[in-house]
């Protein structure tokens, strides 16, 4: 697939959405700035993070599991650490659609919290976060195998290119030299082959 192609099947989306987590299970974000935008029913969180060129834009949920962790005032939360991931569970308007979720955080006061977030009217789910730990760790091999396959998938679809998937990855974890290349030599056969 040529770079004009992908370019033209991109989502126009100026946020993260669900559909980025397929392929990479989780992602480490910096947050940057905060800000807050109408969606024409109130307001919605908007946090620039350093990794991307997209905005995350929190459930209402998440956004309380922001708060209750780091605190009401949001310029605070500038330089804390979020892992995101894609909970394919998540119900929208009685649909499940799936959902950006938070599995990590800096700045925790302990290394497991748990919090109760709405479900929809009259019910509430706990939602347990981490303490994430900022030095980052080797890739684990046996993870990067199982990997392989899902981000060999993404790239032949168009949807992520090595480098996005080299980036994502390494936002989670230390990629070695030759896990890198491995990830490079990923994609179509014919087009490797020159076919």
């Amino acid at each position: 697939m040529s770079e004009q192609l992908r370019k033209a099947i991109e989502p126009k989306s100026d946020q993260l959405n669900v559909d980025d987590f397929i392929a990479v299970p989780a992602v480490t974000v910096t947050i940057k700035a905060i800000d807050f935008v109408s969606d024409g029913k109130g307001l919605r969180t908007r946090i620039t993070v350093e990794e991307f060129d997209r905005y995350y834009m929190p459930s209402k949920g998440m956004t309380r599991v922001i708060t209750s962790a780091w605190g009401d005032d949001e310029q605070k939360w500038i330089g804390e650490k979020l892992v995101l991931y894609r909970d394919p569970s998540v119900n929208y308007k009685g649909e499940t659609i799936g959902g950006i979720r938070i599995s990590h955080m800096t700045g925790l006061d302990a290394e497991r919290k748990e919090f109760d977030i709405t479900q929809n009217r009259g019910s509430r789910k706990k939602h347990v976060v981490y303490r994430l730990q900022t030095e980052l760790q080797p890739y684990p091999v046996e993870k990067f195998e199982r990997l392989l396959p899902q981000w060999e998938a993404a790239i032949n679809a168009g949807k992520m290119t090595h480098d996005e998937v080299i980036a994502r990855a390494e936002s989670v974890a230390i990629v070695s030299d030759e896990q890198k290349e491995r990830i490079r030599e990923l994609g179509n056969q014919q087009e490797r082959e020159g076919v």
